[in-house]
């Protein structure tokens, strides 16, 4: 067999008809993207040939999708006292698998997350904004922003008596 792959290389000659071929990826100048066509011709030690004519196509690749939070994008399962437990969701139309980035907005390291699941204590009470980001392996992203506030505690007052009587 014969087997002209339909770019710049040469004609392959090849035993068994099996053959492998690396058509050029990165090339300046080639887009990659293309169809080649294919001749394989088929040859015996008789004079006798026939010939096939294959196109073998590598199309453009779809567009990245960004990752859309689902409804609600976030739920808080734990708001204590100073300290929170969040869940965040989303999906991407690529199905690429998603990371989540948790700011918690109180200068405190960011948690990344792969199950957006995370938790919190915050320094002190006020109010902050919690920023999350989910991103997809090729970049794309989306942003969430939930404020928290934290009231501090009422002050603490001292007892009163309602009653008192004396027993004998």
């Amino acid at each position: 067999y014969t087997i002209d792959w339909g770019d710049d290389d040469p004609a392959e000659l090849v035993q068994g008809g099996l053959a492998v071929h690396q058509y050029p990826q990165a090339v300046p100048g080639v887009d990659p993207y293309q169809d080649y066509s294919v001749v394989i011709t088929a040859s015996d030690n008789q004079g006798g040939s026939a010939q096939e004519q294959l196109t073998v196509r590598f199309p453009e690749p779809l567009a990245n999708s960004s990752p859309v939070f689902d409804t609600p994008a976030l739920n808080i399962l734990n708001f204590d006292t100073r300290s929170v437990l969040v869940t965040a969701g989303a999906s991407d139309a690529d199905n690429d698998a998603l990371t989540y980035t948790f700011d918690w907005g109180d200068e405190t390291p960011v948690v990344v997350s792969t199950e957006g699941v995370a938790n919190h204590t915050y320094p002190n009470f006020a109010e902050y904004q919690l920023v999350v980001t989910v991103e997809d392996p090729t970049g794309a992203q989306a942003q969430y922003t939930q404020s928290l506030e934290f009231d501090p505690p009422a002050a603490n007052r001292p007892p009163v008596f309602q009653h008192a009587e004396l027993v004998e």
